[in-house]
Order: structure tokens, then C-alpha cells, then sequence
């Protein structure tokens, strides 16, 4: 199967999930629930960049044409900026082929930091933080930011080993679990408030 089709069938399964985290930055605790939206997944594969073939802004219709296999690898491949966009490090093909693996990303034993946008002067992101996961030999940067309504925070941002450093604030992981909306189970990826009380 195609890299795009592997990475919208996962984003597909991470809509029926939500993340929820506890980190501690200055000894101030945070809570981030991170929840997945279809009008989410054209910019985390990088679509924007790809200006020079046809691909459907609207989710409805881009999804069913992966899903038709009327948007492959092979066709992403006919645009001139689908492995080096101009003016920028982005490389879409390296993106997709990482993140059908998201998940594993956003599980795996990873950094995250508070983005601080005035030490990146170079980026133009707009997030409130990065988590930096590396796995396969593969660094995925992730940048997260709340959403524009409600509380909840959106993953704005999905690139692959970047060719210049993005700096952030240290922060520390409590707590990482997977919930799964459909039936409420939670799987527990990480509890270091259970293990300080329990000692």
C-alpha cells in the first residue's frame, strides 16, 4: 500500500482517539488533550507545497480520492516539489512516509519542550509546543497548539529530521494515555504521578 494511503488510514484511526497529557515546565503543571480533525490532515502531510498538481482542499473529497487511488505516491511524485520545496527545507515525500507512523511518534519515549517562537526567529510556526521523537533512526518533530476553539490542542505542524535545530523550553512528562472515543478505553503510555505516590 501506498505511504499516503497508510498515512490517512492511520489518521483516520487517530479520529476516533485523543491524547491526554500532564507535563510540568517551572514546576507548573499543564494538561493537553490533543485531538485529531479531518480538516487537520492536508497540512500535516504537507499538501500546501504541492501547488502544481491537483489535490482537493476539502477533506470530504480529498479523502475519497486516496481512498479511489486517484491521489498515490505516484502521483504526488509528478509535482517538482514533492522531495525539495523551494525556499525551504520541507520535503513532502520524507513527510508522509513519517507520518503514517504518528502514532508510534507520539507514543514512543520522547522530548517535549514549551515552544518559545522568539528563539526560532528563522520559523514561521506558531505553536505552544514541540515534541521531538526519534524511532526507526527517524526524528519527527511534532508542534502542537491550541486550538481556536475550546481547549483542546491540534498537532499544526509534522516534519521529518529538519535541517536546522528548533530550540524550546525544558519540560518533563507526567503523564501520556491513548483514549479511544468509540468505547472510552485508555491505555496508559506513561505515570509518573502514580509512581511518586506509590513510593
Amino acid at each position: 500500500m501506498d505511504n499516503i494511503s497508510l498515512a490517512l488510514n492511520n489518521f483516520k484511526e487517530l479520529m476516533n482517539c485523543n491524547y491526554d497529557f500532564i507535563i510540568v515546565c517551572n514546576k507548573q503543571k499543564s494538561d493537553i488533550k490533543l485531538t485529531f480533525e479531518s480538516k487537520d490532515f492536508y497540512h500535516l502531510v504537507g499538501f500546501q507545497y504541492l501547488k502544481d498538481i491537483d489535490i482537493p482542499k476539502n477533506e470530504k473529497q480529498l479523502f475519497k480520492k486516496i481512498e479511489s487511488l486517484k491521489i498515490t505516491d505516484e502521483y504526488l511524485g509528478k509535482s517538482v516539489f514533492y522531495t525539495k520545496v523551494d525556499y525551504s527545507y520541507a520535503n513532502v515525500k520524507e513527510r508522509i512516509s513519517g507520518f503514517k507512523d504518528v502514532d508510534k511518534f507520539i507514543e514512543n519515549k520522547n522530548i517535549i519542550c514549551r515552544y518559545i517562537k522568539t528563539n526560532n526567529p528563522s520559523s514561521a510556526i506558531k505553536a505552544d509546543y514541540l515534541i521531538k521523537s526519534t524511532l526507526y533512526n527517524r526524528t519527527a518533530y511534532m508542534f502542537l497548539r491550541k486550538r481556536s476553539k475550546g481547549d483542546e490542542y491540534c498537532m499544526c505542524s509534522f516534519f521529518m529530521q529538519p535541517q536546522n535545530e528548533y530550540i524550546g523550553q525544558k519540560t518533563y512528562w507526567l503523564y501520556k494515555a491513548k483514549k479511544r472515543i468509540s468505547d472510552n478505553y485508555v491505555k496508559i503510555l506513561l505515570d509518573r504521578i502514580s509512581e511518586s505516590t506509590e513510593q
